[in-house]
């Protein structure tokens, strides 16, 4: 993994529900990873789905929006790891997160070196799902893969500008469970 800043507001929003307008007013978990300090990246909706901080600097500015705090910062191996939970993995969701990159993938990756921004998924990725950023069209571009069982399943952006580090983008990955969608700062792609 390479790093990745996420934002304040928004931080990391799991909506799950078939009905993806309503289910983002009331997410499932909702991670705005604000914290000034500390191991615990608390869940905003109260759900308790409470993530463990490793190999992140908290409170580092730069957040896309007027937050009195910053983002996270997520080094090499950063992570926020939150316990499997039967909620956090349904038939049908939304995922989304602000994400600066200082990192971008190989030209051509395929997938070999995917940056994950969001993922709760199996060993061999057929069951769950990871939003993330690679480079499948010669640029760098954001990507969604949902497991199907016994195979994947992938959509990524292959008509938008590249990725660029040092940019803050909003990212959204939606299963409807039968169609995937990616969205980058509001408009589908």
């Amino acid at each position: 993994m390479r790093p990745l800043r996420l934002a304040v507001l928004a931080g990391l929003a799991l909506a799950f529900a078939s009905a993806a307008p309503a289910a983002l007013a009331a997410p499932t978990a909702f991670w705005r990873l604000d914290e000034p300090d500390g191991s615990v990246a608390y869940d905003a909706t109260g759900h308790g789905f409470d993530g463990a901080y490793a190999g992140v600097s908290l409170g580092v500015p730069g957040a896309p929006v007027d937050q009195a705090d910053g983002a996270a910062y997520f080094h090499t191996a950063g992570s926020v790891t939150v316990p499997f939970d039967p909620a956090l993995n349904p038939a049908t969701y939304t995922v989304e997160a602000w994400v600066k990159t200082e990192t971008l993938p190989p030209y051509l990756d395929l997938g070999t070196n995917a940056l994950p921004i969001v993922c709760s998924r199996n060993t061999d990725g057929t069951q769950g799902y990871m939003l993330y950023l690679d480079d499948y069209v010669g640029h760098p571009q954001f990507a969604f893969v949902v497991g199907a069982g016994s195979s994947r399943r992938y959509v990524y952006d292959a008509r938008s500008p590249a990725v660029e580090t040092g940019r803050w983008y909003h990212v959204a990955g939606s299963f409807d469970g039968t169609n995937l969608h990616v969205y980058v700062n509001g408009a589908e792609v």
